[in-house]
């Protein structure tokens, strides 16, 4: 019910009290006055019901946006852990080939899509492979795939990144693996991402983003980083995928790894 059916509402009822005074004659109702009377009643009463649910509705309406606005507001993104290959610090990627590693097919292009705007928006040419290859995301990328993308983009370094945990509370006993070679952290995230048991389900869920930073050329890790935020909420989800990248390309910069 919007605020100007209520003044419908109200104006209608004055006209049908304004009726009722023009047909009493001194204090004697005659049949007519009284209809115009129930007809006056059951309007105020009836504009009445309509504006308390209205204000219902709005007070209920108010209470989700302020809950969603508080989801948003509590995300904390932080930076918890770097690695850096200092004997390549400084030297800059320039165009990157983005690869989110996950079993839920609808976090995957997101996260890509959102590496490659923000390196885009600093001067680095970047790709997702969910556009240049194109495969399901649950679908194991075999490494003469990916040489083939690197090779026709004429990438110079490949990020790699998957979710650490996505938990409730306690940490994952997992631990990160040193695999070597651009295919072999891919490997190691692809098998991790799909072991059974993985995610606890405790009070309250955690994420944490594990990106890895590879030179084409030498097949070495130049760098890699985590972020973690404290909060992940359907109505968030977007402001905590990109403020977790946020975080990790800060500190990419910070190390000269990109411009």
């Amino acid at each position: 019910m919007t605020f100007s059916a209520i003044i419908v509402l109200f104006v209608s009822s004055l006209h049908s009290r304004q009726k009722f005074f023009f047909t009493t004659k001194d204090t004697k109702y005659t049949k007519h006055s009284k209809k115009y009377l129930r007809n006056f009643v059951f309007s105020v009463v009836r504009g009445l019901n309509y504006f308390w649910f209205g204000l219902v509705r709005v007070r209920s309406v108010g209470l989700t946006v302020f809950a969603a606005l508080l989801a948003v507001a509590c995300t904390n993104i932080k930076l918890v852990d770097t690695q850096l290959n200092k004997a390549l610090q400084g030297k800059s990627a320039s165009d990157i080939l983005v690869i989110m590693v996950t079993d839920d097919e609808e976090l995957r292009e997101p996260f890509e899509d959102g590496f490659v705007s923000q390196l885009n928006a600093i001067g680095v040419d970047a790709v997702s492979s969910t556009n240049v290859i194109g495969a399901r995301g649950d679908r194991k990328l075999e490494k003469e795939m990916i040489l083939k993308v690197v090779h026709e983009y004429q990438n110079d370094a490949v990020l790699i990144s998957h979710l650490v945990d996505v938990e409730k509370h306690h940490e994952s006993s997992s631990a990160t693996a040193d695999p070597g070679g651009f295919y072999g952290y891919y490997n190691y995230a692809y098998e991790y991402v799909h072991a059974p048991g993985l995610y606890s389900t405790h009070t309250r869920k955690f994420v944490r983003l594990e990106s890895s930073l590879y030179d084409v050329e030498i097949q070495k890790s130049m760098w890699s980083g985590r972020a973690e935020s404290n909060l992940w909420h359907p109505k968030s989800e977007k402001r905590v995928i990109d403020d977790m990248i946020k975080v990790l390309i800060k500190d990419l910069q910070r190390n000269e790894l990109i411009p």
